[in-house]
C-alpha cells in the first residue's frame, strides 16, 4: 500500500497545479458557454477573479499585470454598488483595480454592429496587456452580420493586445451556435454535482484542445466557492466523473488508496458498484486530484451515518 500511495504521489506531483498545464493566454476572443442550469454570475465572477490574480483560467494561464475591464448590464444607480463590489473582492498588490464599464438594463449584444462599435471604443486605447468580458444569452444561430462583426472584434483584440472573454449563457450546441471554429478559444461547460461546499462544479472541455486531454488540457473540472467575505475561489481537478458518488469512489480507491469493501460501506453502495465505478473512468495520466485532507472531509460528509451491511455478491476483482 505504501509504495502505491508513493507512486500516485509522483503522478499527481508530475503537475502540482493547472498553471503548469495551463496555455498561456493570448489577445483574441474567447467564447465561454455556460448552460443554464449553471449560475453564471458565480463561474463568471470566479473566473474573474482567477484572471485578475494571475492564475489559470479554465485552461489558460494569466499574467498578474494584466487590466481587467468587466462590461455589466446594469442600471446607473446600480454601478456605483457594482465598481464597490469589484474592487473590494479584487484587490491585489500589483495592476490595477477593475475598470467596470455599464452596458445599461437592457439586453446588450456584443456581435451586434452598436455593440461592437461600442466595445471598440471603450477598449481603443488600452494601456498594456488588457482582459475584457461580458455575458450575453444566446438563443439562435448566429446571423452572417453577427460573424461579420466577430471577426471584426477578434481583429480589434488581436490589434490591441486585448484578450475578449465573452460568457455566452446558451444551451444550444456548439456548432448550433456557429462561431466554434472562428473563436481564439472556444470552451464547454457542463454541470457536474457539486462537491461539499462548492456553490457549483462544473467540466471544463476546451474545443480548440481536446487533443491534449492526456496532460489535462481541455478535460478538467472547476468547483467554485463561495467565501465567507463574498469572494469567489476556483478549485481545479482532473475531470473524473459529473456525479459526486463516483467522484468520490475513484478517488478513495485511487488517492486514499481504500480497499472496496471499505469505499462500499462509506458510500452504502456495492463493491461491485466500486469496482464498476473505477474501470469506466478514465483519468488522463498526470492527474491533478484534489488535497487528501478535502477528499476526506468529502468521504465522511457523504457517508451514510448508519452504513447497511451489503449483501454477499459473486463480485471477484479481474
Amino acid at each position: 500500500m505504501a509504495n502505491q500511495t508513493n507512486v500516485l504521489k509522483e503522478k499527481n506531483n508530475q503537475l502540482t497545479g493547472m498553471s503548469e498545464a495551463a496555455i498561456p493566454a493570448t489577445p483574441g476572443l474567447h467564447i465561454v458557454q455556460v448552460p443554464s442550469n449553471l449560475p453564471l454570475i458565480y463561474i463568471r465572477r470566479a473566473l474573474e477573479q482567477a484572471v485578475f490574480a494571475g492564475l489559470s483560467a479554465y485552461t489558460l494561464g494569466f499574467e498578474k499585470s494584466q487590466r481587467l475591464i468587466p462590461f455589466l448590464s446594469v442600471s446607473k444607480n446600480q454601478l456605483t454598488q457594482a465598481t464597490d463590489l469589484y474592487r473590494n473582492h479584487f484587490s491585489s498588490k500589483e495592476g490595477e483595480q477593475p475598470n467596470v464599464v455599464l452596458l445599461g438594463k437592457n439586453q446588450f449584444d456584443v456581435f451586434s454592429s452598436e455593440g461592437m462599435l461600442y466595445v471598440t471604443l471603450k477598449t481603443g486605447k488600452p494601456r498594456g496587456e488588457t482582459v475584457c468580458t461580458m455575458q450575453q444569452q444566446i438563443r439562435s444561430t448566429f446571423q452572417p452580420s453577427q460573424v461579420e462583426n466577430f471577426i471584426k472584434l477578434q481583429t480589434h483584440a488581436r490589434e490591441k493586445n486585448i484578450c475578449f472573454i465573452v460568457f455566452l449563457q446558451s444551451d444550444l450546441a456548439p456548432d448550433a451556435i456557429g462561431c466554434t471554429e472562428l473563436a481564439d478559444e472556444y470552451i464547454l461547460l457542463s454541470r457536474c454535482e457539486p462537491y461539499v461546499g462548492a456553490v457549483t462544479s462544473f467540466s471544463v472541455d476546451s474545443l480548440n484542445r481536446q487533443w491534449l486531454s492526456g496532460l489535462a488540457i481541455g478535460n478538467v473540472q472547476m468547483s467554485t466557492i463561495w467565501g465567507i467575505g463574498g469572494d469567489t475561489k476556483l478549485t481545479t481537478e482532473s475531470f473524473i466523473h459529473e456525479k459526486l458518488e463516483n467522484r468520490l469512489a475513484w478517488l478513495a480507491r485511487n488517492v486514499m488508496v481504500m480497499g472496496p469493501d471499505d469505499v462500499g460501506k462509506l458510500l452504502c453502495i456495492s463493491r461491485h458498484s466500486v469496482w464498476r465505478h473505477e474501470k469506466q473512468i478514465f483519468v488522463p495520466t498526470p492527474h491533478i486530484l484534489p488535497d487528501p485532507k478535502f477528499i476526506d472531509h468529502q468521504l465522511k460528509f457523504f457517508a451514510c451515518p448508519d452504513p447497511m451491511d451489503e449483501p454477499p455478491d459473486d463480485w471477484t476483482q479481474a
